[in-house]
């Protein structure tokens, strides 16, 4: 500011003492002297002014070189720059041992700064350290880990440096940074950004990896007194092209958006929510590389295109999902005999009958889908089918689950499946009289029996009945009666434990009765005296707690 007033300034001071010299006599010789001063300093105050500007052009020109040199590198001719990027190619094609030589060589004898970044392992810096040579001029390498020994391990004598956390705020700003990239972000997304920054646990790394939403493979959803609405699922969806994993306890609808099924490698679908979700059939065949489902606490439906609602039988238009392998449930209808056979490498699959206006008949086809079509099956369960016959299970079942389901001379019908090694059967919501009968050879290869909330009125077992038997658990918190084990039992070999869940009374008796046949080795009674853990003659460990008075 002071090159530019100055001038202006001695200007009028000289016409000023010019104009008053010529009032004033004797005095005009010390007033020409003045003046020639004057002038001699306006013309250094210009000199000084038109340097400042030349050396403001220079430090322009030096900043645009320094800005280019930080994006493109240390050469300014772009030709050079293209043949050095295109020389990318060859080291990437040179062979390990010729790139080391290569690096070596070029930093013999230079003075060096090397950052070498995310170094996950200590085995990682032993095998690149003898590339860097230390000729004692002061190189320097910068190593980031994420691994507190890798740094102790490169560096022993000196404390590596910890960056500090980030606080929620400090992540919550980091994470707009990097998605809305100065944008202000939507409202309907702030609470679930917020949550997502907050599970990053400061780690500015985690942060940037969760924005970097192509390299996504897995997105737990959470909400806390709202659901998740349309417009973050299709955020979620078209962002996050990569998932692999899905899993939303809060999901809004009751049919799974064609959003989700064009993720092209999604995998892993769960959506655990309370009610009956929906696929339509051609959202479902998009979905190649689908490998679990877990849909609906209930199950879900497979909604067939109105123009093949009238077949039964016959083939549904849908494309084969090769990859599928657990799904859980499926509610059947007149159509699940169709599309159960385009699942052709299932191994898990839960069926869920709770459709009472589909007939019958079309829902044990649709069971019998299963022996014909299912040649990997292993663990099945089945809710809620009442009455059905279960003699076209496929034998290479080896897990069976039957909730509130049963079917005339069960245990005859079940104990011919070769494979079988687990068997479930509970009814907690309706409890069923059971009469148990084991037959010779019935049941080879079972390990594990559980009976849940099942009165069971009587229970032979022949000798050769369950040979492998390994665990047995009974529970049932409501039936006072007392249950009758058969003494073949306690002979089994394989026989290591069995757990009893029942009434007070119940057990009691249930002891008492094992004591009084000399089934019992030791005991150990609880302090409250309603549990007892015993040693049976066979060697088996029999947990008996009670419950109720």
């Amino acid at each position: 500011m002071a090159d530019i007033v100055a001038p202006v300034v001695l200007d009028s001071l000289i016409n000023l003492i010019t104009d008053e010299a010529n009032l004033l006599s004797g005095a005009k010789d010390q007033v020409d002297l003045l003046q020639n001063d004057l002038r001699v300093m306006n013309a250094f105050l210009k000199d000084a002014s038109g340097k400042q500007h030349k050396a403001g052009q220079r430090l322009r020109k030096m900043r645009r070189k320094v800005e280019e040199n930080d994006v493109v590198g240390l050469v300014h001719d772009t030709q050079k720059l293209c043949l050095k990027v295109a020389k990318f190619d060859e080291i990437y094609k040179m062979d390990d041992e010729v790139l080391e030589m290569k690096l070596v060589n070029y930093l013999k004898g230079k003075r060096y700064f090397v950052v070498l970044d995310d170094i996950w392992d200590t085995d990682v810096w032993e095998e690149i350290r003898e590339f860097f040579p230390d000729d004692l001029n002061g190189s320097r390498i910068l190593i980031t880990s994420r691994r507190k020994e890798v740094a102790l391990h490169a560096s022993p004598t000196m404390d590596p440096y910890f960056l500090p956390f980030l606080n929620d705020d400090e992540s919550w700003e980091l994470l707009c940074k990097k998605v809305f990239r100065g944008e202000e972000c939507p409202f309907y997304l702030e609470s679930l950004g917020k949550e997502l920054a907050k599970h990053c646990k400061g780690l500015p790394l985690s942060i940037v990896s969760a924005c970097d939403t192509p390299s996504a493979r897995s997105l737990l959803a959470f909400c806390q007194g709202g659901d998740v609405v349309e417009k973050q699922w299709e955020w979620i969806c078209n962002g996050f092209k990569f998932l692999r994993l899905l899993h939303c306890q809060c999901f809004p609808g009751d049919e799974v958006p064609d959003y989700i099924c064009s993720l092209p490698y999604l995998e892993m679908l769960e959506l655990p929510v309370l009610k009956v979700l929906t696929f339509s059939q051609k959202s479902i065949s998009r979905m190649k590389q689908l490998s679990y489902v877990d849909v609906g606490i209930v199950g879900f439906r497979i909604l067939v295109d109105d123009d093949q609602r009238e077949i039964r039988g016959g083939n549904v238009d849908m494309d084969t999902l090769p990859n599928l392998q657990s799904v859980q449930s499926i509610v059947v209808d007149k159509h699940t005999a169709s599309i159960l056979p385009k699942f052709p490498n299932l191994t898990e699959l839960r069926l869920f009958d709770d459709e009472p206006y589909i007939a019958k008949s079309e829902k044990e086809e649709a069971l019998a889908s299963l022996g014909k079509n299912q040649r990997y099956l292993q663990r099945l369960g089945l809710c809620y089918f009442r009455d059905y016959n279960l003699r076209v299970l496929p034998p290479t079942l080896t897990k069976l689950t039957l909730y509130e389901s049963e079917s005339p001379n069960m245990m005859k019908t079940l104990g011919k499946l070769p494979n079988l090694l687990w068997l479930q059967i509970e009814n907690t919501h309706q409890p069923k009289s059971l009469d148990l009968c084991v037959g010779v050879g019935e049941f080879p290869q079972l390990q594990v029996f559980e009976l849940i909330e099942n009165r069971i009125n009587s229970w032979e077992m022949d000798r050769d009945g369950m040979p492998n038997l390994q665990r047995l658990i009974i529970i049932n918190r409501f039936f006072k009666r007392e249950i009758d084990l058969p003494d073949q039992l306690w002979f089994l070999r394989a026989l290591r434990f069995v757990k009893i869940n029942v009434y007070m009374d119940v057990a009691k008796s249930f002891r008492n009765k094992l004591w009084e046949l000399n089934y019992m080795k030791e005991e150990f009674v609880g302090e409250l005296k309603t549990n007892w853990e015993l040693t049976m003659i066979n060697g088996c460990k029999v947990s008996l707690s009670a419950w109720g008075r």
